[in-house]
């Protein structure tokens, strides 16, 4: 698959880090217009771990205006807590 999915890199850095455990990043038009899906205006990236090592990132993205809810936030969390 040669399509450029919207990850950003650096905000999916810092939650594998651990420097954040909830890093939310709101992209300008300049970085959408890379991605394959252009309405991404917003990502939230949680890391799931296991004792102190990161074993993957859950990663969820919106295009809307107030992207996700403090209840949205907790129910990602509890799902990677449960990894």
């Amino acid at each position: 698959m040669d399509t450029l999915l919207a990850l950003d890199e650096e905000t999916y850095n810092v939650a594998v880090e651990g420097e954040q455990p909830t890093v939310l990043k709101e992209f300008d038009d300049a970085a959408t217009a890379a991605f394959a899906i252009p309405d991404i205006r917003w990502q939230l990236t949680i890391p799931m771990r296991r004792e102190n090592a990161t074993i993957g990132v859950i990663i969820l993205q919106s295009g809307a205006e107030n992207p996700f809810s403090e209840e949205e936030v907790e129910l990602a969390h509890r799902l990677a807590d449960h990894a």
